[in-house]
């Protein structure tokens, strides 16, 4: 399955720059966008929280999972 973010996600334009970052991107989308999204940290905040913090990478399980306790705690 695809992210259904995957063309909209702002992560790539803003964190991802020049060639070798664009290897990066191919590794992310091809782990994340394209692979196992609903693993992708951006992708779960996005559904508990509703935004994304810009530099939030792909891989910050640990920042995900504080980001969307901070939420749900704040918001009960």
């Amino acid at each position: 399955m695809i992210c259904e973010r995957s063309e909209t996600c702002p992560f790539f334009p803003k964190i991802i720059q020049g060639d070798v970052d664009k290897e990066l991107e191919k590794m992310y989308r091809g782990n994340f966008c394209y692979g196992l999204f609903t693993r992708c940290a951006r992708y779960v905040v996005f559904k508990v929280c509703g935004k994304v913090p810009d530099d939030l990478y792909p891989n910050m399980h640990d920042m995900a999972t504080k980001l969307c306790g901070e939420y749900t705690k704040n918001n009960k």
